[in-house]
């Protein structure tokens, strides 16, 4: 540990992609620990940290429920948030990269890391998103204040927010079953009245999908998802 602040490259499998990106982001930011992070059963870069799925929520009914193809994992990118600080808690601050966002300037060259918390495209009123329906489905009667944390990439924690957060759902489990890991997020982070996107343009470089971005490498830029490398 050479620093106060570590970045972790959220993963699943190995490929070019991934081994590209995730030494990029680590060149640029010489100053930050770097670690590679993914959930035990797949394929990670050598020397992951190895997160464990017991503790926390299941999402293994929503997976089945909302029959979209995609593997229980899929739902819960935000464990391994909490992963990354049960495994590494000394540090002050915690920045997350998913494996298909690509970036040519430092970290603290394009978001300001100064407050508890910020993540991307942030939405407070979401009682009509379909999650919410397929999470009240479940027989979840809880009353909840309900809000979105966006993609689940350059997502910033300080320490004391990321272990509240994993706090709150180790000690309610049940309640934060069959909930999407970006309803999850958002809802968690209104209730502790931090939750803010990282910059107000950020929709320009961070959304859902790569048709939703004008991709210009002539600026500073984080961009997601982007599928190959770009020089």
């Amino acid at each position: 540990m050479k620093s106060d602040r570590a970045i972790f490259f959220t993963q699943y499998k190995v490929g070019t992609l991934e081994k590209i990106n995730s030494g990029h982001i680590e060149d640029l930011n010489p100053d930050w620990d770097f670690y590679t992070i993914g959930f035990e059963g797949h394929d990670l870069l050598g020397g992951s940290l190895i997160a464990n799925r017991i503790p926390y929520p299941n999402n293994v009914g929503l997976s089945v429920y909302s029959n979209i193809g995609m593997p229980p994992d899929w739902y819960d990118c935000d464990l391994l948030f909490c992963e990354a600080q049960r495994l590494k808690p000394k540090y002050k601050h915690y920045f997350f990269i998913e494996y298909d966002t690509i970036c040519n300037v430092p970290i603290e060259d394009f978001f300001d890391i100064r407050g508890d918390f910020f993540g991307s495209n942030i939405e407070t009123d979401v009682k009509d998103w379909e999650w919410v329906q397929r999470y009240k489905n479940f027989d979840n009667s809880e009353d909840m204040d309900f809000a979105g944390s966006g993609q689940s990439t350059a997502v910033y924690f300080s320490s004391p927010i990321l272990k509240k957060y994993r706090s709150e759902i180790t000690k309610n489990k049940r309640l934060y079953s069959n909930m999407l890991c970006e309803l999850r997020l958002g809802t968690i982070m209104k209730k502790l009245g931090v939750l803010k996107n990282s910059r107000e343009d950020i929709n320009r470089y961070i959304n859902w999908s790569t048709e939703e971005l004008y991709i210009d490498t002539n600026i500073d830029y984080f961009y997601h998802p982007v599928k190959q490398f770009i020089k």
